[in-house]
């Protein structure tokens, strides 16, 4: 069948888990796609993958729907700001606080630990945030900077003028926090590859649940190779169990958990 096909495409392409991945919303992906390319069917489409790298990227694109909005869970930016004032600022060793968001989709966890990170009473000269993720679409909005009411949900934060300006469009960011962000463009099993930077701390949530075992093996491999001992990785609650208990110990809180690596 030829969806089935286009699922291990996907799967060797992202590392999407097949049993995970909708075949409701892949249907539906690939109708969308044959009808913008003019094709007449399924096997014309499946065609013009194998030999498009551009339009796998554009089935990737409306593929994946970014869910995501800021301060979401609130309790992984509480015990940052927690980390940042009572371990990291005391030590006498600390240099620049490096931190990763990955993926980091439409930019709302970067800069939500941006945020943090200034509340946490930093200067943005004492921390550098990369942010990492496959869509073009997700990076152009997120280095835009403009959100509507659907990226800011739960009472505990609200757009607040300090950082955001009211405009037709939405709430648009400042500047001044936009540009502490280094966006970067692509698959993260490749980009994770490439890096050779270190890390203090790396958000990685709700991305294991969607990956296949193998390739969710090579990422937290990945990240592993990229936080320094004593740093600390952030996934989301669902996605505990694929972390293998050493060397992390689990910091237990009630949504999302940092499991960072004993010195």
């Amino acid at each position: 069948m030829v969806l089935d096909k286009i699922a291990r495409l996907l799967s060797q392409t992202i590392g999407l888990d097949p049993d995970i991945a909708s075949p409701n919303q892949i249907a539906r992906s690939v109708e969308t796609r044959r009808v913008k390319c003019k094709l007449p069917d399924q096997s014309s489409y499946w065609a013009r993958l194998q030999t498009s790298a551009t339009e796998l990227e554009e089935l990737i694109e409306i593929l994946i729907v970014p869910e995501t909005w800021f301060f979401r869970d609130g309790k992984p930016f509480d015990y940052l700001k927690t980390y940042v004032t009572s371990e990291w600022r005391p030590s006498p060793n600390r240099n620049i606080l490096q931190v990763l968001s990955v993926p980091s989709s439409t930019g709302e966890e970067p800069y939500s630990i941006a945020i943090a990170l200034l509340e946490a009473g930093l200067h943005p000269k004492q921390f550098e945030i990369d942010a990492i993720d496959i869509s073009h679409r997700s990076l152009a909005k997120a280095r835009r900077g403009v959100y509507t009411k659907n990226s800011f949900r739960g009472e505990d934060w609200k757009p607040r003028s300090r950082y955001f300006q009211q405009t037709d469009q939405g709430y648009e960011l400042s500047e001044s926090i936009r540009k502490l962000v280094n966006f970067q463009q692509g698959n993260v099993l490749t980009a994770l590859a490439l890096t050779q930077k270190q890390y203090n701390i790396i958000f990685c949530r709700n991305l294991l649940i969607y990956l296949k075992s193998e390739v969710c093996e090579q990422v937290l491999a990945a990240l592993d190779r990229l936080l320094i001992p004593g740093g600390l990785l952030f996934v989301g609650a669902s996605e505990t169990g694929k972390i293998v208990a050493d060397p992390y110990k689990s910091i237990r809180l009630s949504i999302s958990i940092p499991i960072p690596i004993p010195l």
